[in-house]
């Protein structure tokens, strides 16, 4: 209920120790779009007096109200590798809710970690931002050796002009192992819409009525 009233009843459900209201209490900050307590969370997040435990919903949030003031924050938090790991899958998580262009180089610098699943939120988090100057990582993430970041890259390269990636999307629509790559690489094709995507789609279809 997006009601102004509620907003001022939140703060002492966030400040109580039991995490499942302290954290719901912090979505519904998020949910409302309280942009008035975004300053209140920053100082959250750097109390060492707050519940660590509940400083992860406080990254979600800052990305539900696409706060640009986080960035720099978030940013620190993606580039420290001694960071606790969920902090930095949320950070990504949030950095594309923002959209900030600011925070490409640091998601694309996610894309040589090791770990599968921050490169699959680096890849989610790549999607809303401009496709020009991320195609060309979006391509290569198509090859990574998990599924995940995989079928991410393919809801990123959904969109018109991403002409340069048909090739290797018509390629995984036939051949990726994992069922919802190959569905999302269809999709993908369908959303790009150029002739060629569309006879490829049509062939596809006309195979499977076989």
């Amino acid at each position: 209920v997006k009601s102004e009233e509620l907003k001022e009843h939140l703060i002492p459900f966030i400040e109580k120790e039991e995490n499942t209201v302290a954290t719901t209490a912090l979505r519904a900050v998020g949910k409302i779009g309280d942009s008035s307590k975004i300053e209140y969370l920053l100082e959250k997040l750097e109390d060492s007096d707050f519940p660590e435990k509940n400083k992860p919903t406080i990254i979600l949030v800052f990305g539900d109200l696409k706060s640009k003031e986080a960035v720099p924050v978030l940013i620190e938090i993606i580039e420290d590798p001694y960071e606790e790991k969920i902090w930095r899958m949320y950070a990504c998580d949030s950095l594309g809710k923002i959209g900030d262009e600011r925070a490409i180089p640091v998601l694309k610098k996610v894309f040589s970690e090791n770990d599968a699943l921050l490169r699959a939120y680096a890849a989610h988090a790549l999607s809303f931002f401009d496709l020009p100057s991320i195609i060309n990582l979006l391509i290569q993430g198509l090859k990574d050796s998990n599924w995940k970041v995989r079928f991410h890259c393919t809801e990123a390269l959904a969109q018109e002009g991403a002409d340069d990636a048909v090739g290797i999307l018509k390629y995984k629509a036939k051949k990726d192992p994992v069922k919802k790559v190959r569905t999302g690489a269809i999709k993908a094709l369908g959303e790009i819409g150029t002739k060629e995507c569309f006879d490829f789609i049509r062939e596809l279809f006309t195979k499977k009525q076989e």
